[in-house]
């Protein structure tokens, strides 16, 4: 978790993109917004949201995966890359 925490106060301006091992780092710490997720009209999009208090600090880790034009299948494992964004309320 202190790895996480080192993470988030590194950032001063949000919402931002970080990178990918900052973002698997995150993902691992903070819990998926399922209500998010049951609320997405399109099954087949592929953005996560997850959300973490810390020290009354809400954070919103977004993870969108990109996949080729025309991919008739969007599963995380055909991804050619993923993105991170994190925000503070």
């Amino acid at each position: 978790m202190s790895k996480a925490i080192d993470i988030l106060k590194e950032k001063n301006n949000f919402p931002r993109m970080i990178t990918k091992n900052q973002g698997e780092v995150l993902k691992n710490e903070f819990e998926l917004d399922r209500e998010f997720m049951e609320k997405q009209n399109d099954k087949n999009d592929k953005e996560y949201r997850y959300l973490k208090e810390i020290d009354g600090e809400k954070y919103t880790l977004l993870v969108e995966y990109l996949f080729r034009d025309g991919q008739p299948f969007l599963k995380i494992e055909n991804a050619i890359d993923v993105n991170y964004y994190l925000n503070k309320k």
